[in-house]
């Protein structure tokens, strides 16, 4: 079981020119059977970056950021509906997943940034900002400390892996600030 992803390739790679389009993909395997799905994301090739992982969408790209969020983010989505299965006591065949994915698609009909993960949005924002260079080292460790808080909050009280900015209301700012004057 392994899942990656890749660009979709219409022609042969060293076809395809570099300035053209191209889909990006997951790519799924379980037990020798193979699961592509589209990611939503065009990029070209000469942007592409499959070495990377984490950022496949190299800062040439000028949207780079919002697709690597959108690519991680569909990753994650990949990995909890694996891990659901699994958790269900079934194996994470390529149907099932597929399955599951397909739901996943159809429960979105509109893509907002309210529906990404909020440990993926915080890596992200802390990664752009320590690589700003006009930010104090102690403003730096005052906001790292601060998301630090939200991440412990959401995990150990919550006990959630993922979390949607969308949860993030009125109830959640009680609960964190009843949480926070406890500790």
């Amino acid at each position: 079981m392994g899942y990656f992803v890749s660009l979709n390739y219409r022609n042969r790679s060293s076809k395809t020119p570099k300035y053209e389009d191209v889909g990006v993909v997951i790519n799924y395997y379980y037990k020798g059977k193979k699961l592509r799905k589209s990611v939503g994301v065009e990029v070209k090739p000469k942007d592409w970056n499959s070495d990377d992982k984490e950022n496949p969408v190299r800062k040439s790209d000028p949207q780079f950021r919002t697709k690597n969020l959108f690519i991680r983010q569909k990753m994650v989505e990949l990995g909890t509906i694996i891990q659901k299965i699994t958790l269900n006591g079934q194996l994470p065949t390529v149907e099932l997943v597929n399955y599951h994915l397909s739901k996943v698609i159809v429960k979105k009909e509109e893509n907002t940034k309210r529906e990404y993960d909020f440990f993926v949005v915080v890596e992200e924002y802390l990664r752009e900002m320590k690589s700003d260079s006009r930010l104090s080292v102690n403003y730096l460790r005052t906001l790292v400390n601060s998301l630090y808080q939200f991440k412990l909050y959401i995990k150990e009280e919550l006990k959630q892996t993922y979390f949607p900015l969308d949860d993030i209301n009125e109830d959640f700012q009680k609960g964190f600030y009843n949480y926070s004057t406890k500790v």
